[in-house]
């Protein structure tokens, strides 16, 4: 594996991880503050979209499953998928007069997330099956992840620093056509590494199409994976009220998620040290309780700390590089070893329904909370509304990710130690 095709294969990250951002946070808001869409009716259409969006994923998965050994029609579908992820971010940008904004807003969104879902779940398998090594499916893996941070990194800043200069709507037209700019650029990298890699000769899967549900190998990283992305979904939902009226810094938010994504991107090649010199296993559960001790001291800090949250983005980014790296690197290895390599993109499938799911587990469960408490966002808030924010954005998520911490102590996850064993000697 040379290390133009490794970066020809992992810069498709970019336009991915670059168009998630906005349709999780900035594309909604732009349709509450721009096109005068009300909160309730923007809430109930991505309940809706996400709950389909999530459940669709396992479907897309076994759909593409069967095709990964014919690249003619996998390259075909890929580049689909590429151009109806371009198109229809752009119009999801840019909705016109002629249909009622609300009907835009559901039919380009699940045209997006649709498009986003089949090119990540293909993707990943792809990156899973392309090769056997223990250790370079952690290089594939944290490779693509740390593009992917840096696709995040840019999305999170660009919309803010075009505003500035053009206004809002104008600045997301702009953002737009330079993601269609980005995918067009992208496409013409990563189509060819598809056509010209190699991918050993797959065997039938040993699962059928809804029996792989059962595969006992992957139970226990399935329900740790969820439970840690669950815990790392929380802060997602809470982030910008934490910031804002917790610490009062609302002005450097940018800059605290810059810090948080560029950690993530740096501390991947520790995580990939650490599991050479030990396991992945270990290098995963060190990463939760470094996320942990990171949200413990969040929960003490005070309005205006501003350096010490700075230091909680470095540590919990840090930890965030092998959350992101080291999970699918674990899956590729037990699917390997199993023989499962043909149903690649079902497990994959399942694998991304778990983070979506997790996403919308975690809005149902702390925001309830918090409002229960009093708790009203940019208003004047008690004592006890503030307190029980940052409970629910930091011992929260503490307590969820100490379970999945404290079992990976207990649980060997299938093949990691066989093969580590195997390679020892």
């Amino acid at each position: 594996m040379s290390r133009l095709s490794l970066y020809q294969y992992g810069i498709l990250a970019l336009p991915l991880a670059f168009a998630g951002l906005p349709l999780y946070l900035h594309i909604p808001d732009l349709y509450a503050t721009q096109f005068g869409m009300s909160l309730a009716t923007i809430g109930i259409l991505l309940l809706a979209i996400r709950l389909f969006d999530a459940f669709q994923d396992p479907i897309i998965g076994f759909l593409t499953s069967r095709l990964t050994s014919n690249k003619s029609i996998l390259s075909s579908i890929m580049l689909s998928m590429l151009i109806m992820l371009a198109a229809s971010m752009y119009l999801l940008i840019s909705p016109q007069e002629f249909l009622p904004t609300y009907i835009w807003f559901a039919i380009f969104m699940l045209l997006c997330t649709t498009a986003y879902s089949t090119l990540n779940i293909v993707y990943q398998s792809l990156g899973a099956i392309w090769c056997k090594d223990y250790h370079q499916r952690t290089k594939i893996t944290t490779t693509r992840e740390a593009i992917g941070l840096i696709g995040i990194t840019l999305a999170a800043i660009l919309p803010t620093l075009l505003a500035e200069k053009y206004g809002v709507q104008e600045a997301f037209k702009i953002f737009a056509i330079i993601f269609v700019a980005l995918i067009a650029f992208v496409a013409l990298i990563w189509l060819p590494w598809l056509k010209k890699v190699s991918f050993e000769s797959l065997p039938k899967s040993k699962t059928g199409s809804l029996s792989f549900l059962k595969f006992k190998a992957t139970r226990p990283l399935f329900i740790i994976w969820f439970l840690s992305q669950l815990s790392a979904a929380i802060p997602v939902v809470l982030v910008i009220f934490f910031v804002r009226d917790n610490l009062e810094l609302e002005n450097l938010l940018g800059a605290y998620l810059l810090i948080y994504f560029v950690s993530g991107a740096l501390g991947m090649p520790l995580w990939r040290y650490i599991e050479k010199i030990k396991t992945k296993q270990f290098a995963w559960q060190s990463a939760m309780f470094l996320a942990i001790a990171s949200f413990i001291w969040a929960y003490f800090l005070e309005a205006g700390d501003m350096y010490e949250y700075g230091l909680v983005c470095v540590f919990s980014g840090l930890a965030l590089g092998a959350e992101l790296g080291i999970p699918p690197s674990i899956l590729a290895d037990t699917i390997s070893r199993e023989k499962e390599d043909a149903a690649a993109a079902k497990y994959f499938g399942i694998s991304t329904f778990l983070g979506k799911f997790a996403l919308a587990t975690a809005s149902g469960l702390v925001l309830p909370i918090i409002a229960y408490w009093g708790y009203s966002p940019n208003s004047e808030n008690s004592t006890e509304a503030l307190h029980a924010l940052a409970i629910s954005y930091s011992l929260i998520p503490c307590a969820i990710k100490l379970m999945p911490a404290i079992s990976l102590s207990f649980i060997k996850l299938e093949g990691e130690q066989n093969e580590k064993n195997k390679e020892s000697n």
